[in-house]
């Protein structure tokens, strides 16, 4: 399975909860400068799983825009995803897409989540560090020594101009 695993864009920091930060123009911004890249290298995306906290959801809006392909039957907000969600639940959900569905998933979350994920996909060698409106490219195997990170790229890796 491909693993698309992307750290939604720059939150404001005064909301009244967590669960309703918003994005910043910086956010949308970065965002939009993610989706385009992954639109000009022909990132294909069977599937998007996402939290329901509002930036990760905007964060997909964004995607949404940029990929006509990814339909609401292809996006699946999940409870697990949200900051403090369990990665074990996600990667048992994602072995069953991966035999029924989806070749290709993105994942929109937060941290500390993606990096429990992370350290799960990797068993505890994970080292990678997602900055907002960041994604990275996993091959997922399900065999934990077959994953293999494939790339990461950030907003400001990103020229103006692509």
């Amino acid at each position: 399975m491909k693993l698309f695993l992307m750290r939604h864009g720059e939150a404001d920091l005064l909301s009244c909860s967590d669960f309703s930060r918003p994005l910043t123009a910086r956010g949308y911004s970065e965002s939009y400068k993610i989706a385009n890249w992954l639109r000009i290298k022909n990132i294909n995306i069977q599937q998007a799983l996402v939290s329901p906290y509002l930036r990760a959801q905007q964060t997909l809006s964004v995607l949404c825009e940029v990929f006509p392909l990814i339909t609401t039957n292809q996006i699946n907000t999940l409870h697990e995803l949200r900051p403090s969600g369990e990665s074990s639940q996600v990667l048992s959900y994602l072995r069953l897409l991966n035999n029924k569905i989806a070749q290709s998933v993105i994942i929109i979350s937060h941290l500390p989540f993606i990096h429990s994920l992370l350290t799960e996909i990797f068993l505890n060698e994970s080292k990678i560090i997602l900055p907002p409106s960041s994604i990275a490219y996993i091959d997922l195997h399900f065999y934990f020594l077959l994953n293999k990170l494939q790339w990461i790229i950030s907003p400001k890796e990103i020229p103006d101009n692509a």
